[in-house]
């Protein structure tokens, strides 16, 4: 009979756990959801697995123009998925642009994740060093510098930037964040203001001024989805209280910083791209058309075909057709780009 009770007991316990089992399956929580901006960098990098460098190589195609074999792309991430360094050219440029400033980036953090100096290195100039402090508030704010490829990059709880040659005072008040700079063309001012309700900057205004005359004042208007994604920026610059350029660039509404279409009009001459993703989100073609129906019509194309993938699923071989029309730092040919990619 002892013998009975102890099986009997021992079904029972059982069936109770399976109860138990059961139960918490079907009130398992939900994993929770990343907001936009704190996803890994990594993952608005369009990278795979646990990345640590990335350094992309051009070089020259049967079909295209002789390309010396280059470094053309130079990416570190940490073991969270951060970006720490970021060089788009590889090396140092053989020609510079007066009107576009060309650097690489070192970004540091602390142990909590969040970014607290970065470095900025113009090509032939000294590097400035920057120091980002932190709030209570949650309210995303821009940084001024680019993360990576993106030129726009919101932070959760940035409070300020300063650099340390005290030429930068970057200040979020809880209405909106801004700076002043001391430049060649003037004295220039960017504001990011927010409207109540939202946690996203709506605006960006930049005044370019000598004294009390306004020179120049470009207007940039955000729009975003529920979740803080970027849908589309509007910039108007206005000179003389004339409209001189508009571009208008949107983003694909179930991905990371991807734009789908960018319109510019410069006092008449009109710019449109069209860009095309495949099923993996890599850049499959930009279609460019400039001053569209007129006798001064142009038309171009770049086309990106992946030849091979690692085992993360991360491209590591391409052949494209590039434009100096599209892009003007591409060349005008076929070209293979390889990718070096080494994980943690």
């Amino acid at each position: 009979m002892n013998k009975f009770l102890y099986l009997l007991a021992t079904v029972l316990c059982l069936v109770i756990a399976s109860c138990d089992d059961e139960h918490a399956v079907v009130n398992n929580e939900p994993e929770p959801v990343i907001p936009f901006w704190e996803h890994s960098h990594l993952t608005f990098a369009g990278l795979n697995g646990t990345v640590s460098r990335v350094v992309e190589t051009t070089y020259s195609l049967p079909e295209g123009d002789e390309v010396e074999p280059a470094t053309s792309l130079d990416m570190t991430f940490n073991a969270a998925g951060l970006m720490t360094y970021y060089n788009s050219l590889g090396a140092e440029p053989m020609t510079r642009s007066v009107w576009q400033t060309q650097a690489y980036y070192s970004y540091q953090y602390d142990k909590d994740g969040k970014m607290v100096q970065v470095t900025v290195t113009p090509f032939g100039d000294e590097p400035v060093v920057y120091h980002l402090s932190y709030g209570e508030h949650t309210y995303y704010v821009p940084l001024i510098f680019p993360l990576g490829a993106m030129d726009f990059f919101l932070v959760k709880g940035l409070q300020s930037i300063v650099s340390e040659d005290e030429r930068i005072s970057y200040v979020f008040d809880g209405e909106k964040a801004s700076y002043k700079e001391e430049m060649w063309t003037g004295d220039v001012e960017t504001i990011y203001s927010y409207v109540a309700g939202s946690l996203y900057p709506a605006k960006k205004v930049v005044t370019t001024s000598r004294g009390t005359t306004v020179l120049r004042e470009e207007t940039t208007v955000y729009t975003y989805d529920d979740e803080g994604r970027l849908l589309k920026k509007d910039v108007q610059t206005i000179e003389d209280d004339t409209e001189v350029e508009r571009t208008i660039t949107k983003y694909a509404a179930d991905k990371f910083l991807l734009p789908v279409s960018i319109k510019m009009d410069m006092s008449g001459f009109m710019a449109d791209w069209t860009y095309t993703y495949n099923s993996d989100d890599r850049l499959q073609k930009i279609d460019y058309m400039e001053n569209k129906g007129s006798e001064d019509e142009v038309a171009g194309k770049e086309e990106y075909t992946y030849l091979s993938v690692d085992g993360n699923g991360n491209w590591t071989d391409s052949k494209q057709l590039q434009s100096d029309v599209v892009d003007w730092s591409h060349i005008d040919g076929w070209v293979g780009v390889r990718r070096s990619i080494t994980y943690q």
